[in-house]
């Protein structure tokens, strides 16, 4: 018994084939910026750029919590909720927090451990390692007690 394939089918299943190895491509390219809003317990994954709710160590990249009356505090995501991965508050020599007026102010230099800030202010910046291993330049550009918002860019 010979199996005869038409040319009409075999063009038709490589046209297909190619298409998903295309899509495939371009659905794993992470965004390379955004601006994305945190509320207590919401997070950010910027391997897709997408707001996980709730957000936590496990499923996001930098997620938010409340700090009582202090406002909103921002952690990065990790391994276990006490082993954190690395982020960079740039500060000033006094060791404060630094303002930035935007984001392109903000500097590339790459986070060497992991930096606590107890709640987070507007323009402050900061420089994260993602779950990826890619980093991520962010700047505050507007935090409250109950929302923060964050403009980003993916470093290259």
């Amino acid at each position: 018994m010979s199996t005869v394939t038409s040319p009409r089918l075999s063009l038709s299943l490589v046209a297909c084939a190619m298409l998903f190895v295309a899509c495939a491509d371009e659905a794993t390219a992470p965004p390379a910026s955004g601006t994305s809003t945190l509320t207590r317990d919401s997070g950010i994954d910027f391997s897709t750029g997408a707001v996980m709710k709730p957000g936590n160590y496990a499923n996001s990249d930098i997620f938010a919590t409340e700090n009582g009356d202090a406002g909103m505090k921002l952690s990065t995501g990790g391994d276990t909720p006490a082993i954190s991965r690395p982020i960079t508050w740039h500060r000033n020599a006094g060791m404060l927090p630094r303002t930035f007026a935007s984001l392109a102010e903000v500097p590339a230099d790459l986070p060497i451990g992991y930096d606590p800030v107890p709640n987070t202010k507007t323009h402050f910046g900061f420089v994260l390692e993602t779950n990826d291993g890619d980093h991520i330049r962010g700047w505050i550009e507007s935090a409250s007690a109950t929302s923060v918002t964050i403009q980003w860019d993916r470093l290259p």
